[in-house]
């Protein structure tokens, strides 16, 4: 699914399906009903950034607009998960492709996590970039 759709679409379907858009962009109603979801940007459609995939689907806003059917947003655990393979910890024994914020995603406000601030990235253990 793309979260950013849901940014990019609500007015057109405010337009054309006024009283039933209730029913679009159902991330929330799908996770309750045991459907794993897997996020995505549909790029070059929608940017190719995760963190602007999991804010969409978290806040389901930006530009300071009021949520698109709040109810439908889901948690930054179910985004991350969403978002990396169903994973959103990492164990021993993991194969290191990781991504250190400088901030805490599961803390940080819907518009800092579409400006992720990214400090470094591992892929296999190493370092593909490295701004610490």
């Amino acid at each position: 699914m793309q979260p950013e759709h849901v940014m990019d679409d609500r007015d057109v379907a405010d337009h054309y399906w006024d009283g039933r858009t209730e029913r679009a962009f159902m991330f929330a109603s799908l996770l309750n009903a045991g459907v794993v979801l897997s996020l995505g940007s549909d790029a070059p459609v929608a940017p190719l950034d995760p963190w602007v995939t999991m804010a969409a689907a978290v806040g389901r806003t930006r530009d300071g607009r009021q949520p698109w059917h709040a109810e439908q947003a889901i948690s930054r655990r179910s985004a991350l998960a969403a978002s990396a393979r169903g994973r959103h910890v990492v164990a021993v024994g993991d194969v290191a492709d990781l991504a250190i914020c400088e901030i805490d995603p599961f803390a940080a406000s819907v518009a800092d996590l579409r400006r992720m601030p990214v400090a470094a990235t591992l892929i296999g253990g190493r370092f593909t970039h490295n701004a610490l």
